[in-house]
């Protein structure tokens, strides 16, 4: 019943640290273990595109 108690706590630690962003593994970042993307690196859906013309004012 030991094995089995550590075994369960074990799981428990690391379904929490990585709910946490605490425990990624080699190679792997936070963004890809939680499968969402912070709203810092997300593409502003609002906002457009930036333009290679130049506007009268820019010139």
């Amino acid at each position: 019943t030991n094995d089995e108690h550590e075994k369960e706590k074990k799981a428990e630690t690391e379904e929490f640290e990585k709910k946490l962003g605490l425990l990624t593994y080699l190679g792997g970042s936070v963004v890809e273990s939680k499968g969402t993307v912070p709203w810092y690196m997300e593409r502003g859906a609002n906002k457009p595109a930036p333009s290679k013309e130049l506007s009268k004012t820019d010139r």
